[in-house]
């Protein structure tokens, strides 16, 4: 080769700059040295590189980068480092970032790379792909690096760096490189050259990086910012990224820097991001800083008009912040919010998820399956990369909505101790050791009741005494109830340090209430008068919002307690029960009836009746006046599926001379359904969503009012449609978009959709089959060309199994999908499924033998003679019902089909024309009579009386032309 390469002949002068890489590359697969003479003339190309060299110049520099990493063979590396730079200007941005990642790979340092222009290091460093490239940029650029470029490559270092334990890890592999050296020693160079939004900058990402520079100290940027701040106009987005960094630092900020931060905030609130917004809510919360009402209010607004594209991690922020804030967000802005978790769920990460749970929960929105789907995401997280107080937050979430934890959630929580158990505060501690404890006697792990009562004072000579005050009430309330089971004699000593705080107890939540009556009647133990007119106030403005097991929990208490109720509390009591009736069992009913009772509320109506029996007194009913009946008498104890079951049964007794939609709606009965099922949305199933949009579908309802939230929970339900269900759901939106087109823009669950029926088309029956493909048409739907495929192999068992109508729906569906008419697996079932389309001929009605017609012609197929005349015999035979778009569609099938029919199909066809000729535009009757010209059939009939004013097209002028005989 060396000789060759060296002969007289030439040698390399006249090799492409394409040969030579080439030449390269199979140097190295051959494992033979590149000759000298080759490295010089790939040098030399490399000097003097052009654009179309794009491919040859990564593949050259990769290649030398692969020899250095992985032989440690920096010959062409070195020999081509002069003339990189060269190379790199005609890279385009796609190829310079694969460029960089080779040689940051390599960690090669050129000297040509000291020459580099203050925009071709911008360059480089926006096409840095990851926070090694960037820095790698960083260092064999420092020499002719700016000040910008400095501040824009620490940001790009910060964005690059991925989040979670991934981003940790990365980040500590980069602190044990010593990467970040370079960065401190421009950022100590440039400290005092930076402008404040640029210090700013600095310190954000510094804190995002962990990054404590050497020379300027975190505490030192932070102090000229504050000296700085006065004298430069903040922008929104500085500012946001200001207090975020403080947050972080637990820093509280001067008044003056706090002021100009929430002025900032609030006057540029409408150029935020969502994520801003999300992020500066937080901050503020996290710092406890007092924000003003109307600056969260204009912070709310601009994140609802952003939450069509807002993340979920940053729905989820907000939704924290405004919990820890003590916020209450609109019921319209929790609902969008809502949605964006519950349809980007696998998203979030387990400590997310825990957040969510406490969020939610605060904030009164969270629904019995989202909040289980989130337990069972945090659950499949490790427990050790949890912080104590995401950990107890979730745990004081869960005990807020159920009576218990479940045993799996509970082992989980377990490990946790088990690695970190000292990581808890004493008020965290509380709550976990009442987890721990259940009704069959379960205990925590070993060492927490010890632990909590060190950190409570009970081993020390005060008792408690001191201690006990710097514990939250809604705690000590967990632990009160906790040790009136496990040690009785602490129990009363923390139930005596309880009753002389009466002006904390207006800040307990349900579940602490429900533990705190509890343990006084444990310890048979009475309130005191002032303690009492507390707890009184307190259960009466809460009530309302209490879940089943504590309402049963609180009333059972005071009746033991013997405690004087004012009865309107007792009256605001029984309507709480009637509200929750459903989740409750007919135990619980009637101890609470005994507890009013004994409380002196002799007339509470409680009258339980179960699902089941709900559902026989509604399947057995004759009218609709008997289903609204028992609605009327017994609504207060529907749950979802009764809600859903009564809608049937006006489906189904309409049927049969039952009202419809419109006197149904104006039934004060039907209304009060109607909010029954708004209000059950959250806990229904699948099946009973589904019946509930089929049936008023069916009915003929207005749907407007529940559209929102039906979709929202379909949209998190979709993966648990049984394939009827699902059928039966998509027929309805299609029916209700088609009678209320209003809705049309407001549709989101085509991708949710979309996805179960390729998870269940090998599930679908005949019919469900048949539905689906002509909802998904209606619907808009367009399915990839996989889905398509998964549908025709379905649609191959099936055809001979449909009815006429439904082989009509599925191939009208088929036709409309783009993927379909293109697809050559569609031919192919086109052309197997002709015996059945000839043999289902004979029972189709007008419109399905227009719509097969349309289908064929769509799809650009022609069946066999046998189908098609099969096809106009059934047009013929029910030509009596077309209408003028029935007659246009079916003359127009008739030149792509290549079919003349019969001269009976075709008098028959006229006959309808001549039927629906003033229903028809000019334009369509020419049409249709060129038809009939160009299948030369003779006409001895006139088309009516019709007469063409004006010359075809709608121009003006021209002569008359009646439409007679041919």
């Amino acid at each position: 080769l060396d000789a060759a390469l060296g002969s007289s002949s030439g040698g390399l002068e006249g090799c492409s700059f394409k040969l030579l890489v080439h030449a390269a590359c199979s140097c190295v697969v051959l494992q033979v040295p590149i000759p000298e003479s080759l490295v010089g003339a790939l040098a030399q190309g490399m000097a003097a590189a052009r654009p179309e060299w794009q491919h040859e110049l990564i593949i050259l520099v990769s290649t030398a980068a692969a020899l250095y990493v992985k032989d440690g063979d920096d010959a062409l590396l070195t020999a081509l480092g002069p003339s990189i730079c060269s190379g790199i200007k005609v890279l385009s941005n796609k190829g310079l970032s694969k460029v960089l990642q080779s040689l940051s790979r390599a960690q090669f340092a050129s000297e040509a790379f000291k020459a580099c222009s203050p925009k071709e290091v911008h360059r480089l460093l926006v096409n840095s792909q990851s926070a090694e490239d960037a820095l790698y940029v960083l260092e064999v650029c420092q020499q002719c690096v700016g000040p910008k470029d400095v501040v824009y490559g620490l940001q790009r270092v910060a964005s690059c760096n991925s989040q979670g334990p991934a981003g940790a890890e990365e980040l500590r592999r980069l602190h044990e490189a010593e990467r970040f050296t370079t960065l401190n020693a421009l950022l100590s160079r440039y400290v005092h050259r930076f402008s404040t939004h640029d210090l700013i900058k600095v310190l954000h990402s510094c804190v995002v990086l962990r990054l404590q520079p050497s020379e300027c100290s975190l505490e030192s940027l932070r102090m000229l910012i504050e000296n700085t701040l006065c004298g430069d106009a903040l922008s929104p987005k500085a500012a946001v990224k200001l207090v975020w960094a403080y947050k972080q630092m637990a820093y509280q900020p001067q008044p003056g820097t706090r002021e100009a931060i929430l002025k900032a905030i609030g006057e540029g609130a409408g150029d935020l991001s969502a994520e801003d917004v999300a992020n500066s809510l937080q901050a503020m919360a996290g710092l406890g800083v007092a924000v003003k009402a109307d600056l969260v209010v204009l912070l709310e607004e601009r994140f609802a008009t952003l939450l069509e594209c807002a993340g979920v991690q940053s729905v989820c922020h907000f939704l924290l912040a405004c919990a820890r804030l003590g916020w209450q967000p609109k019921a319209q802005s929790l609902a969008l919010c809502r949605q964006v978790v519950k349809r980007n769920i696998t998203r979030l990460s387990p400590e997310q998820a825990a957040g969510a749970v406490w969020a939610l929960l605060k904030l009164h929105t969270s629904d019995r399956h989202l909040v289980a789907s989130l337990e069972g995401l945090v659950r499949a997280g490790s427990a050790e990369h949890f912080e104590s107080s995401t950990l107890s937050d979730f745990v004081w979430a869960l005990t807020q909505s159920q009576p218990r934890l479940s045993e799996e959630t509970l082992a989980w929580v377990g490990k946790y101790w088990a690695h970190r158990g000292g990581a808890f505060s004493t008020d965290q501690l509380c709550v976990l050791v009442w987890a721990f404890l259940t009704p069959e006697g379960g205990l925590p792990p070993a060492g927490m009741v010890d632990m909590l009562t060190d950190e409570l004072g009970f081993t020390s000579e005060e008792q408690g005494m001191w201690s006990l005050r710097e514990i939250t009430l809604e705690s000590l309330c967990y632990a009160l109830d906790a040790y009136s089971v496990v040690e009785p004699r602490v129990g009363m000593l923390i139930l005596l340090a309880a009753q002389e705080r009466p002006g904390d107890v207006g800040s307990l939540s349900p579940q602490s209430m429900a533990n705190l009556l509890r343990a006084h009647v444990t310890l048979d133990y009475s309130l005191n008068p002032e303690f009492c007119s507390a707890v009184l106030s307190r259960v009466a403005c809460g009530v309302s919002g209490y879940e089943p097991h504590q309402l049963v929990g609180v009333l059972s208490a005071l009746s033991d307690l013997r405690v004087q109720v004012p009865v309107a509390l007792l009256r605001h009591c029984e309507q709480a029960i009637h509200e929750c009736m459903p989740k409750l069992k007919k135990a619980d009913v009637q101890q609470m009836q005994e507890a009013l009772a004994t409380l002196g509320h002799q007339g509470a109506r409680l009258v339980k009746r179960s699902p089941q029996e709900l559902n026989r007194a509604l399947c057995s009913s004759r009218s609709a006046r008997e289903t609204l009946s028992v609605v009327e008498d017994f609504g207060y104890n529907f749950d979802g599926v009764n809600c859903a079951t009564a809608l049937y049964q006006l489906t189904k007794l309409r049927s049969k001379g039952g009202p419809g939609g419109t006197v149904l709606q104006a039934d004060k009965r039907a209304q009060e359904l109607e909010r029954l099922v708004l209000c059950n949305l959250p806990d229904m199933d699948g099946d009973a969503l589904a019946i509930t949009a089929w049936a008023y579908a069916r009915l003929g309802c207005g749907f407007e009012g529940l559209f929102q939230a039906h979709q929202e929970q379909l949209a998190f339900l979709a993966s648990s449609l049984r394939p009827q269900s699902l059928a039966n759901v998509m027929w309805a939106y299609s029916k209700v978009l088609a009678r209320e087109p209003g809705l049309r823009n407001k549709f989101r669950v085509g991708y949710e959709m979309q996805r179960q029926v390729g998870a269940l088309s090998s599930e679908l029956n005949a019919q469900e089959l048949a539905k689906v493909c002509w909802a998904m048409a209606k619907l808009e739907l367009r399915p990839e060309a996989p889905l398509v495929t998964k549908l025709l192999a379905a649609a191959a068992d099936a055809t001979a199994r449909m009815t006429p109508q439904e082989l009509s729906m599925l191939l009208w569906g088929l036709a409309h999908f783009p993927a379909s008419q293109s697809s050559s697996d569609m031919r192919a079932f086109l052309q197997a499924s002709g015996p059945a389309v000839r043999a289902a001929c004979p029972g189709l009605s007008a419109p399905g033998a227009v719509n097969l017609l349309w289908a064929f012609t769509t799809l650009d197929f022609v069946p066999e003679d046998s189908v098609l005349d099969a096809l106009f015999a059934s047009v013929k035979a029910e030509i009596s019902e077309f209408d003028a778009n029935l007659t246009s569609v079916t003359l127009d099938s008739i030149p792509h089909l290549q079919y003349r029919p019969h001269d009976g199909v075709l008098w028959a066809l006229w006959g309808a024309l001549d039927r629906n000729v003033r229903v028809l535009s000019r334009q369509d009757v020419l049409r249709a009579v060129d038809i009939f010209d160009e299948l030369d059939f003779r006409l001895e009939k006139h088309l009516g009386d019709y007469r063409l004013e004006g010359p075809a097209g709608g121009g003006a002028g021209g002569s008359s032309r009646s439409l007679g005989t041919s």
